[in-house]
């Protein structure tokens, strides 16, 4: 059985762990985010499976750095003045009944995209998913709109809850066709959030290996080594309290 850590060693186990936790820490401009966008009130089919009156998830994991901004024209109406992120989407459909997943596909020049913007028309600021062209027309979206203040680079974390809706259309999806064919306005919420980054399991048996060689260097401390001249064997010989010990010798050790 292995005696308990001592205090000293306990200190030094939480000295190696704490020196290798920035292992763990995801590399500048690797500091991925999840976006996830929430609602309800849809109805249609996934796959010729059809679904009525049903919640919604969408969730994508994408390296917020790439998030680029851009501004179009509309003439005397205004601007478009948009943040955007090409992302690729997982859908969860839920119902009283069953439970739908998929990934949402690009298709020809449609895409996917976490879009944060102000429109010169219609209800304003979105923020969500878009399925569109890089051109962003047409677009189509999935998420939260005209909640004043949520227009944001998509590059922090952040949370927004208010109306929100999918809209109609047919979606490419891995498990076919994704068939919005009505939508109703509810309450939903978008939310940007960092990617969980647990210490690895790597870093954490370098941390227990590098407590034993601690504990083994100071286990050699409290027992000197005594080289004999008539043989090539270590022996180790406990130092008690008190104890004087010998003068300095030196050996010359053949190794076979």
């Amino acid at each position: 059985m292995r005696p308990p850590l001592t205090a000293p060693t306990a200190s030094l186990l939480l000295v190696a762990v704490g020196a290798l936790l920035p292992l763990a820490a995801p590399q500048a401009g690797l500091a991925l985010m999840v976006y996830t966008a929430t609602g309800s009130g849809i109805n249609g089919s996934l796959g010729g499976t059809p679904f009525s009156d049903a919640s919604w998830t969408l969730t994508a994991t994408a390296d917020e750095q790439l998030s680029s901004n851009t501004i179009i024209s509309a003439g005397p109406a205004g601007s478009f003045n948009l943040w955007s992120l090409p992302v690729s989407p997982r859908l969860k459909i839920e119902t009283t009944a069953a439970l739908f997943e998929a990934d949402l596909l690009a298709a020809g020049s449609f895409r996917w995209l976490a879009l944060s913007g102000t429109f010169p028309f219609g209800p304003t600021p979105k923020i969500g998913f878009v399925y569109t062209t890089p051109s962003f027309q047409p677009e189509t979206a999935a998420g939260v709109f005209g909640v004043p203040g949520s227009f944001v680079n998509l590059r922090s974390p952040y949370s927004v809850a208010g109306p929100s809706i999918f809209e109609t259309l047919t979606y490419p999806t891995s498990a076919g066709s994704l068939v919005i064919s009505s939508s109703s306005e509810v309450p939903g919420t978008f939310q940007i959030t960092p990617v969980p980054t647990p210490l690895p399991a790597l870093a954490l048996a370098a941390a227990f290996s590098s407590s034993r060689r601690l504990r083994a260097r100071r286990r050699r401390s409290l027992h000197p080594v005594q080289l004999h001249p008539s043989t090539d064997t270590l022996k180790l010989k406990p130092v008690e309290p008190g104890m004087a010990l010998e003068p300095t010798r030196t050996f010359t050790l053949l190794v076979r």
